[in-house]
């Protein structure tokens, strides 16, 4: 039987607003209950957010050797847009806000998440 990973909220980010708390702590424990071992870091993302009614933006690797998700949740007016950064030996998941992070991924995932907003509109 694989080790549990452990989850933990980034003890360095701005305290958030009580909704993107309760967001992050939703998606926190979907994440501690996930075998990230053995099902891999994408799919306890995806269940994460399937959970919370989120959306995944984009996965992949950080100049550090973690990795990455990327995700928005909520309403346009109300959304915010979270980090699930893995470390580098795949042990701990920290689940984070990307408003005020200091990660050098969350400036990029804001980014993406308003590209994607203009996107409909531009194909159309």
């Amino acid at each position: 039987m694989n080790a549990p990973v452990a989850v933990s909220a980034d003890a360095e980010a701005p305290p958030s607003p009580p909704s993107v708390m309760s967001d992050l702590g939703e998606l926190e424990l979907v994440l501690a209950l996930a075998d990230i071992a053995a099902d891999g870091f994408d799919a306890a993302v995806k269940s994460a957010l399937d959970s919370a009614g989120g959306t995944l933006l984009f996965t992949m690797p950080a100049p550090d050797r973690s990795r990455v998700a990327a995700a928005s949740i909520g309403a346009e007016g109300a959304r915010r847009i979270v980090l699930f950064v893995l470390d580098a030996d795949g042990k701990e998941v920290r689940v984070e806000n990307s408003e005020g992070s200091a990660h050098p991924i969350a400036g990029l995932a804001a980014s993406y998440a308003g590209l994607m907003d203009h996107l409909p509109a531009i194909a159309a």
